[in-house]
């Protein structure tokens, strides 16, 4: 999860400047998996963000639902209670991808099989869900975050060709959950304390 919020008005510039293109053939979007970092509670579980690159139209944007503000008053207890808001926002992948090797930490890419018109329909979604009156949302420690918005767009423009590798069966998010937390066991004390009966509920392959 990012915690950044500078550079956000010239980045939100110059996506409006490229809010009318019409993706080429070569366009590609990708899906940007980034391992865990130590250095933050929030960044234990890794991240996960939307590539959209056109080099026939000069872009090259990520589109990132990670960015808040961790100065809020008591943050990591209402980021676990999902009391805190979040927003898109979007960074160059220069930018996205030097940050997580200042950090050393490792960035996947995977390119979606996408048909063109798959393609241009996400781009317009991921531009208008972007937009100051639409790109703000109320985290969810398990069920609306950083990892499950990304994960709906694709599905939603996918045409239902996502194929899930099966989970353990009885798998639970305090599972998962402790599966990321097992190298800092105080963290997962006291998050254990705070998130509630709803950790114990078992996941689906979509989790």
């Amino acid at each position: 999860m990012k915690k950044y919020f500078f550079a956000l008005i010239l980045i939100t510039m110059s996506v409006f400047a490229n809010a009318q293109v019409v993706l080429s053939d070569s366009a590609k979007i990708s899906l940007m998996t980034c391992g865990p970092w130590s250095g933050a509670v929030y960044a234990f579980y890794g991240h996960t963000a939307l590539r959209v690159q056109d080099d026939s139209a000069h872009m090259d944007i990520v589109f990132n639902y990670g960015f808040f503000d961790p100065t809020q008053p008591n943050f990591m207890y209402h980021f676990v209670r999902g009391e805190t808001d979040y927003i898109l926002g979007t960074t160059s992948f220069e930018g996205f991808i030097s940050e997580y090797a200042y950090k050393k930490v490792a960035v996947y890419e995977q390119e979606l099989n996408l048909a063109q018109p798959e393609k241009q329909q996400l781009w317009e979604a991921l531009y208008l869900n972007h937009l100051p009156e639409n790109r703000g949302y109320r985290y969810n420690y398990f069920y609306d975050n950083c990892a499950t918005r990304p994960r709906d767009m694709v599905e939603k423009f996918a045409g239902g060709k996502i194929i899930y590798p099966p989970t353990k069966e009885g798998q639970t998010y305090r599972d998962l959950l402790h599966e990321c937390l097992q190298p800092y066991p105080w963290n997962k004390f006291g998050i254990d304390l705070v998130i509630g009966a709803g950790a114990d509920s078992p996941i689906d392959v979509r989790a």
